[in-house]
């Protein structure tokens, strides 16, 4: 089961529709931040920006470490700049290199910007700003399968993932991929120690499906008061027979 990212350079993309994408692996260097001006900055005052240089300040802080890292986001010196508006963070970016130290585990990321008028606006998810974590580094698939059942109308569907010690609780949500209006299922994993890693499995021998039909699957797990997603850098886990 290939997990997108793996072994990859780390990225975070803030986009216009208020979505944080975290691509990449949890490795220490160079992680690239791509950030959507929209998201904070008047409309009216985003093809000014090359000439007024008027920058989003980009605030990082890493844990646990709560080293912080500052810097101002600026467009390129220009008399105006043409707005390219597109939702899924490929239009009009601000684009900034930082160093991911070693040791660091989640990102706490929040961004400012003072208008025309002298007034700071804020993007931080209403003061409680943006926590962010590598599920890459986090969860580990160990294993996913559609088992068939001898003379039963239904197969089996198993999940086994491993995880770091400060995973508190992971649920996995899932559809049949014949059916993309159906509603999702959702159920919560047990959790066994296995050494210094957690391992998090379906009830029993695993929860019944539809026969002959393949699975879409994504993780929600939870550290400390914050809970995040792992769904395969929005391609989903897909399961067979």
């Amino acid at each position: 089961m290939k997990r997108r990212g793996q072994n990859y350079r780390p990225r975070l993309t803030f986009t216009s529709d208020f979505h944080e994408l975290v691509n990449g692996d949890l490795i220490p260097g160079p992680c690239l931040l791509r950030y959507d001006p929209l998201r904070v900055v008047p409309k009216s005052e985003i093809g000014s920006l090359p000439k007024t240089q008027r920058p989003i300040t980009a605030h990082i802080r890493f844990q646990p470490s709560e080293q912080l890292w500052e810097k101002d986001l600026l467009f390129r010196r220009a008399s105006r700049l043409i707005v390219d508006e597109d939702p899924t963070g490929q239009g009009t970016m601000l684009e900034a290199e930082f160093v991911l130290p070693g040791g660091c585990q989640e990102l706490e990321c929040w961004f400012s910007y003072a208008d025309q008028n002298g007034e700071t606006r804020w993007d931080s998810d209403m003061g409680a700003n943006f926590w962010l974590r590598f599920p890459t580094y986090d969860l580990e698939i160990s294993d996913a399968q559609i088992v068939a059942r001898p003379n039963a109308a239904l197969n089996l569907f198993k999940l086994d993932i491993e995880s770091i010690p400060a995973v508190e609780s992971v649920e996995v949500r899932w559809r049949y991929t014949n059916a993309v209006n159906d509603a999702r299922y959702q159920q919560a994993l047990a959790p066994t120690l296995l050494g210094e890693r957690k391992r998090w499995s379906l009830s029993g021998e695993g929860t019944a499906v539809s026969s002959n039909t393949p699975l879409a699957f994504d993780l929600v797990y939870r550290v400390g008061s914050h809970t995040y997603t792992d769904d395969n850098q929005g391609t989903w886990y897909i399961v067979s027979r």
